[in-house]
């Protein structure tokens, strides 16, 4: 889908829940989520069992650690840059990407093009 994405779940929040005033407001959403995130992750409210492993080292580098999947620029190509914004359909090979967005093109920016 198209929705917005959001990287927590306070912005979700925010973005579709603060402007209402009633039942199914931010309270209400920051409530649910964290009880669903509790559910799907077999979580109780208080720890069972104290960490005795320290966590992993930070990555050295901000590079990705796998290939880039192709996405849609919009213009003429689809690329692998690893810059997409989150909500393009992304594909394992140029070819898919380019019969998924510009095969339909009968102008520049068509499949040849990509």
């Amino acid at each position: 889908g198209y929705e917005p994405m959001h990287d927590t779940l306070e912005a979700c929040c925010t973005y579709h829940h603060d402007w209402i005033d009633a039942p199914g407001d931010y309270e209400d959403c920051i409530a649910e989520g964290m009880e669903s995130l509790r559910d799907r992750l077999g979580l109780t409210k208080s720890p069972t069992y104290i960490p005795t492993r320290q966590p992993s080292d930070p990555p050295t580098s901000l590079s990705p650690t796998a290939a880039c999947l192709y996405y849609t620029n919009y213009n003429t190509q689809c690329v692998n840059d690893c810059m997409q914004k989150g909500y393009e359909p992304m594909h394992d090979t140029l070819e898919a990407c380019c019969t998924y967005h510009h095969d339909w093109i009968d102008a520049p920016g068509d499949y040849e093009d990509c």
